[in-house]
């Protein structure tokens, strides 16, 4: 009797151990999943300006195409057409934008538009932002696109005409346009230079310099500009 008493017990807790290192495995499991799922897969910003667009199908798929605000006006036949590797991933880099322009685009699939589901934005159609966005608070919103299949951590440096010291923001998922990066730079009015560090690598082809005006008119309202070498950049 003590002896199957004693392999009871023991098999009791051999079920609550099991249990608890199970309970112990989940945040990391979770992480994990969270992780993969914030991998990129949106379109990517070329240094020239331009951007590689990216669409994964199923198979069914006959004809695949981006359309923007480059020219919404463009007869099908005229615009993007992506093409398909082995994998069903459509993509296509686009020629002729400009590096100074945001655009708003969509994808076509055999003639339905679908949007972006990679690069969404809740305000409307999907966006290819150009770097420094002046808002109406006098800030300046600063994005990054990753590269894809990425999870990168960036951090955008900013510095002062005249100053030594560089300060810094790192960058987060923006809430408006979803699959991004972006930090809000609120700074007094002068010149400044800003550049990113990809994963702790700095992108020296990011440094630009920007004018920044916080002053405000006779309602109150924020005046923003910007002057000097301000095309903005691209990760990649």
């Amino acid at each position: 009797m003590f002896t199957t008493k004693r392999n009871y017990v023991n098999r009791i807790l051999a079920v609550v151990m099991a249990l608890l290192v199970s309970v112990t495995l989940l945040p990391q499991m979770a992480l994990t999943t969270r992780a993969e799922n914030q991998t990129y897969s949106g379109p990517v910003m070329k240094e020239d300006g331009q951007v590689t667009f990216y669409y994964q199908g199923n198979g069914t798929e006959t004809d695949v195409r981006v359309k923007g605000s480059w020219n919404w006006e463009l007869p099908t036949e005229e615009m993007f057409v992506m093409t398909k590797d082995e994998n069903n991933l459509f993509s296509v880099t686009t020629t002729g934008l400009s590096q100074e322009t945001a655009y708003q685009y969509g994808i076509l699939v055999d003639g339905n538009w679908v949007g972006d589901s990679a690069n969404q934005c809740t305000a409307g159609n999907s966006q290819i932002l150009r770097n420094p966005v002046m808002t109406e608070d006098g800030s300046a919103m600063i994005y990054y696109y990753p590269s894809h299949g990425t999870v990168p951590s960036v951090e955008v440096q900013y510095q002062k005409e005249g100053e030594s010291d560089w300060k810094s923001v790192t960058m987060e998922m923006d809430s408006v346009n979803t699959s991004i990066l972006s930090a809000k730079i609120f700074a007094d009015a002068g010149n400044y230079s800003y550049k990113l560090l990809v994963d702790g690598v700095e992108r020296s082809f990011c440094c630009k310099w920007t004018e920044v005006y916080n002053k405000r008119d006779a309602k109150g309202r924020s005046i923003c500009r910007q002057s000097g070498n301000h095309r903005g950049w691209s990760g990649i």
